[in-house]
Order: structure tokens, then C-alpha cells, then sequence
């Protein structure tokens, strides 16, 4: 349920900028909107939630939501939450991201600490990720993301190993960057299920670097598992068949990925047209398939495209930097 919800609202936002090898964007858009995506079985860690009385609201309530019917799903929530539920308020906040989620954002980052204060793993994660980003119209407090990831993690839930991991990437909120802490958190929540983790660590192998061997193999692997779960890794799974220098095989996962309706791979298959990589060169079908890129939304083609009409060549240069030549810049 909220990972479906996840998928559907995140899919613009993805085809528009979750490909042109900018991590800090990839890493951005996984910790503020994932609010939406499920961490862990659901399952709450509190007693109140294991009362009847309780699970029959929350099951009330689920109904409620599920017919569109807000108010009174917000209202059996409620009722849930009063009776010490921190499964409820998680799912409540949730509730939000299809109903009004502008207007309900400090709703939300409130019921995401009272879940986290009664011990809720989704909770510490989502809160986390609040803190750590600054969401729900809060400013950013890294540092008090941290514990919660760790709490979380504690708990075996695969969101809290996974932004715990990327937290050691890039050094968030005071930690020590350390890529080998980074790979063991990463491997666990890929073990338990997370969908994020396995492109993340992926990365990791792909790139090489602080103790990490690089591994394109694995990073292959990691990426052909994911892709059977999710849309979104086939294009990080084709970037990682160019760089292991295996073109045709990355074209095949493009043109797959383009028949999925996925358009932030036809930019990539443009540039390999242009460079013709694992396809005969074709400079009329590469700049068909940027257009078709620009009418799906992707502001980088539309800026590509006015150079090369004004005879500026170069153009095919940065555009190619930003959709995979920039891989995991962990030195920035």
C-alpha cells in the first residue's frame, strides 16, 4: 500500500532528475518524499497496538482512507492514537501524502515523533528523515537524525540501516565518513528488503574507493535483483553496463525501461546514439530521442537541444557529464 503510493508519486520526480549520476539529487529525493515509502513490516513495537480494540480502529480507519473518505479516517486515527497506538499515527501521517500533504506537513512530522517517542521503527525512520532533511517545513538538524536511524536499525528495520548508510557516505550529521560502515549497513538492509539499499551499495562497488574494491559484477548483480522489483533500477543498471564497458547490454535495458514508460532513460539512449555506444551512431535518432526526452519533461534535453541548434557541438559534452558521467562523487 505505501509502497505502491510511493512508486506512483515519485515517478515524475525520478524521470526528471534521479539519473544524471547527481548523487546529493538521488540522496535528496530518497530522504524527504520517502515518507511515503514502507520501511518495515508495519508492524508496531508498542503494546497498545496489539489491543483488539486498537487493531479494529486502525482497520476502521484503513477502510475510511481507502475510500476516500479523509475526515473520518483523520477522526478513527485519532481515536487509535488517544489509545496509545504509534502504528496509527504512522499510518495517519502516510494518509496525508493523498490527501492535502502541503497543507498537512506539520501534521505529519507530528505524528511521526509521537510514533517515534512510543518506540515505532517507521516513525524513528520517517522522523529521521525529517531531521536529517529538513522536511515538513522544519530546518535541517542532521544530528538529530543519527540516534534515530540507530534506534531504528536496532530494531532490525531496513529503512533505519539504509539511511544510516548513506549517512556514513556523505557524513551526515557529524559522523566520520566511512565507506566500509557505509557497505555493512547498506548489505543488511538489502538482506531484509529495502528497495533503495541495493542501488546505493551498488554504487559503492561501482565506484571503488575508502576500503571498497571496485566490483562491477557485483554491482551488476545487486542492480539485475532490483530491477525485478522496482522501475528506477533498470536505469541505474544500465548506467552500471557502460561503465563495466558493456554497451549492448546496457542499450537493451534502456530500450526496456523506455517501453516501461520510463523517460529518464531515453536521454541515456540518446547519448548512446551519439557516441555509438552498443548501436550503430545515429545523430538524427539521438536528437529524436532527446525531443522525445524534452516533451516528457527533462529540462536538461530542452537546454542540449537550443545549443545544438545554435551550432554548439559541445553540447553533447555536458549533457553526456550529466546523465552517467558523474557516478558516485563520494569526494564532494
Amino acid at each position: 500500500m505505501i509502497r505502491s503510493r510511493f512508486l506512483n508519486s515519485l515517478r515524475q520526480s525520478i524521470s526528471a532528475c534521479l539519473f544524471r549520476g547527481l548523487l546529493p539529487c538521488l540522496l535528496f529525493i530518497f530522504t524527504t518524499t520517502a515518507g511515503c515509502r514502507q520501511t518495515s513490516s508495519g508492524i508496531s513495537h508498542t503494546k497498545p497496538d496489539d489491543d483488539p480494540k486498537v487493531k479494529a480502529l486502525i482497520k476502521k480507519a484503513k477502510e475510511y482512507e481507502d475510500e476516500k473518505e479523509f475526515p473520518e479516517a483523520e477522526k478513527t486515527y485519532q481515536e487509535a492514537i488517544a489509545a496509545g497506538s504509534a502504528k496509527a499515527a504512522v499510518m495517519q501521517a502516510g494518509m496525508y501524502w493523498d490527501w492535502e500533504p502541503d497543507k498537512n506537513a506539520q501534521k505529519m512530522f507530528a505524528l511521526y515523533k509521537i510514533a517515534a517517542d512510543r518506540g515505532d521503527s517507521d516513525g524513528e525512520v520517517f522522523l529521521g528523515m525529517a531531521y536529517e532533511r529538513g522536511g515538513y517545513r522544519n530546518k535541517p538538524e542532521p544530528a538529530k537524525a543519527i540516534p534515530l536511524y540507530e534506534q531504528a536499525a536496532k530494531q532490525n528495520n531496513p529503512g533505519g540501516f539504509y539511511h544510516l548508510g548513506t549517512a556514513y557516505i556523505f557524513g551526515v550529521g557529524g559522523l566520520e565518513r566511512n565507506y566500509v560502515k557505509a557497505k555493512d549497513l547498506l548489505t543488511r538492509a538489502t538482506n531484509i528488503g529495502d528497495d533503495l539499499a541495493p542501488i546505493m551499495l551498488a554504487k559503492l562497488y561501482s565506484y571503488g574507493q575508502g576500503g571498497i574494491k571496485e566490483d562491477h559484477a557485483k554491482a551488476i548483480a545487486l542492480l539485475k535483483e532490483a530491477a525485478r522489483k522496482n522501475e528506477f533500477s533498470g536505469i541505474e543498471l544500465a548506467k552500471e553496463y557502460l561503465y563495466a564497458g558493456l554497451p549492448s547490454l546496457a542499450v537493451s535495458a534502456l530500450k526496456q525501461c523506455a517501453a516501461d514508460n520510463f523517460d529518464a532513460a531515453l536521454a541515456i539512449l540518446a547519448c548512446c546514439y551519439h557516441e555509438g555506444l552498443g548501436v550503430p551512431q545515429n545523430e538524427s535518432r539521438a536528437r529524436a530521442l532527446l525531443q522525445k526526452a524534452q516533451g516528457a519533461g527533462d529540462p536538461y534535453c530542452k537546454e542540449a537541444l537550443e545549443q545544438l541548434k545554435h551550432g554548439k557541438n559541445d553540447a553533447w559534452k555536458t549533457f553526456e557529464i550529466r546523465q552517467y558521467g558523474n557516478r558516485l562523487e563520494l569526494s564532494v
